[in-house]
């Protein structure tokens, strides 16, 4: 006889079959854990913090219990349901795998009266009790006046923030995420010393590509041309990666998309719209504010496009809503309008060449010859005369020599740039430490269990991307050079640019190479003759020292060993 059976026969004897029957019956209880805490400002080990406590909590009022489920939300706030963790614990209750719930508060659950309320119906119908270390067991009672207290201190908390942030904007600083065109300034502090967030200032490479943009637009480029345009020039987006027509266009009631953004006008605009969250749904979404509701506070120091750019570009918004429609850009499938040529191939001039009729961009068509879009697409451009690209580019590179012939002060103006990149690529490399030690951190926490590796995983998986993001700068020039041997660097890299312009497997680093320097090319008819077009040419201010420091760091053709800096 085993040493189990005999204790059972002996339990028997000694309670009765009915005493046994409820020692069989007997099970440890199911309990589960959730933890939550709300923005990224927070400290992360919060939730294991939280999860610390709650265990505790267990120990001492539950002993013998069973831990069946963690549920973890970081940075998320209570007056939502859209919590992953919070959802896959309900079904787990739902399903009747839990027997109590616990947290640290109730307020942990949730700060929302009637979510509290059908998370309180939902586990009473489940049999699953819910214990916090602030409220005990909670009854009907605790939902009803905890639930209420909290809902007062989300509406307090909001209205505070509020102020705080009208308060920001009327003191000229940002209270929104880091626009396109602008960085963040940090190490700024009051006069009690404490740090003074939503400083911004512009950074010129991104805000070029602003005003590219307005011009593009207020000269009657189509959208969905510009797009084109920036693409193939290599230029990223706001979000790191191609650009789409809904990242220009975005949605004039809300303000959004560059072309609706006032801040480039310099212009701070707060409380243009409320986010609510739908009592059905529990979903979040955007309602406009009346215009009378909109803080507005001048900052000139942020001002990017100039009122008269600002305006011509809304001009033409305004006389051409076709091109600005909600779908724009949001199809998966490729058409063929949309593309360069029939080959989906892009060529080195595409986006340089425009019609001197109507502004618009000229695109290769047949027999390789530059036509305008307009005209091609609409016939609202009268213009159907062209050029062929290779008559095009023998004309560009002759003038660019001509051109390169004329600059002057080219030694000091690329000292200038590249004392600039210095200077970033400084604050890049203070920024990628800072983030390297956030990492290090998370990772530090996650390896000593104080937090899950779920919850830190995707914040390192952003930091890491930005590290990424942040080393990618450019290589610094040679400097020792004379400005006549800079110039004659310049003529070696033009003569390759030259012999490689028609070669489509180059097409992108010859026209990144090209609008360096190039801001169009324009193609007029003459119109006192049949045929014909005339050729003009405009270059950018400082554009030959942009091209000579792109060398040295992107141009695949020039052999810079003889030019490296010692």
């Amino acid at each position: 006889m085993s040493i189990l059976t005999s204790h059972a026969n002996h339990a028997k004897g000694c309670l009765g079959v009915g005493k046994m029957t409820m020692l069989r019956m007997t099970k440890a209880l199911r309990v589960a854990i959730y933890a939550r805490y709300s923005t990224d400002l927070q400290n992360p080990a919060s939730i294991a913090d939280q999860v610390l406590l709650c265990r505790d909590i267990i120990e001492k009022n539950f002993p013998g219990a069973v831990i069946v489920r963690v549920g973890e939300d970081a940075a998320i706030s209570g007056a939502t349901m859209e919590r992953p963790g919070l959802v896959d614990l309900l079904s787990e209750i739902a399903e009747g795998r839990v027997d109590v719930l616990i947290a640290e508060g109730l307020d942990r659950i949730s700060r929302n009266l009637g979510d509290m309320a059908r998370i309180h119906h939902l586990c009473r119908n489940s049999k699953c009790r819910i214990f916090t270390g602030h409220e005990g067991e909670v009854s009907d009672l605790h939902i009803g006046f905890k639930g209420t207290m909290n809902a007062m201190f989300l509406a307090d908390l909001k209205e505070k923030v509020r102020r705080a942030h009208r308060a920001s904007v009327l003191a000229g600083r940002a209270v929104s995420s880091q626009a396109y065109g602008y960085r963040v300034v940090r190490g700024v502090t009051d006069e009690r010393g404490r740090y003074v967030n939503g400083l911004r200032e512009i950074f010129e490479p991104e805000a070029a590509v602003v005003r590219r943009i307005f011009e593009l637009v207020a000269d009657g480029v189509p959208v969905r041309s510009v797009v084109r345009i920036l693409n193939d020039e290599g230029i990223a987006s706001p979000s790191g990666k191609q650009w789409g027509a809904p990242s220009i266009i975005g949605s004039k009631a809300r303000q959004a998309g560059i072309l609706n953004n006032e801040l480039y006008r310099g212009r701070i605009i707060w409380n243009r719209t409320r986010l609510v969250l739908d009592p059905q749904t529990g979903r979040r979404r955007y309602l406009i504010n009346d215009a009378s509701e909109h803080v507005i506070q001048e900052a000139p120091e942020l001002r990017i496009v100039d009122d008269e750019l600002w305006q011509r570009a809304r001009e033409t918004r305004r006389t051409m809503p076709a091109e600005f429609g909600a779908k724009v850009g949001r199809s998966k499938r490729r058409n063929p309008d949309l593309e360069h040529n029939p080959g989906n191939v892009a060529y080195a001039l595409t986006g340089l060449v425009r019609c001197g009729a109507c502004g618009g961009v000229k695109t290769l068509a047949n027999a390789r010859r530059y036509l305008c879009d307009t005209y091609r697409k609409t016939r609202d451009c009268k213009n159907a005369r062209g050029m062929r690209d290779d008559e095009v580019a023998e004309r560009l590179f002759a003038a660019l020599i001509s051109d390169l012939h004329e600059v002057s002060n080219l030694k000091a103006t690329v000292k200038k740039l590249a004392a600039e990149a210095e200077a970033e690529r400084l604050k890049r490399e203070a920024e990628i430490q800072d983030l390297k030690a956030r990492v290090n951190r998370l990772v530090e926490l996650t390896e000593t269990g104080g937090l899950s590796v779920e919850a830190p995983g995707r914040r390192i998986a952003e930091l890491e991307q930005r590290i990424r993001e942040l080393t990618k700068f450019a290589r610094t020039p040679n400097l020792k050079l004379s400005e006549a041997e800079m110039k004659e660097l310049l003529r070696v890299a033009l003569a390759e640019i030259a012999r490689n312009v028609g070669d489509r497997r180059l097409a992108d680093p010859v026209r990144a190479a090209l609008a360096k320097i190039v801001h169009r090319v324009t193609l007029t008819p003459i119109l006192e003759q049949k045929t014909g077009v005339e050729v003009s040419f405009a270059f950018k201010e400082g554009g030959w020292a942009a091209l000579y420091c792109h060398i040295f760091d992107a141009w695949p053709g020039v052999d810079r060993t003889e030019f490296e800096a010692g």
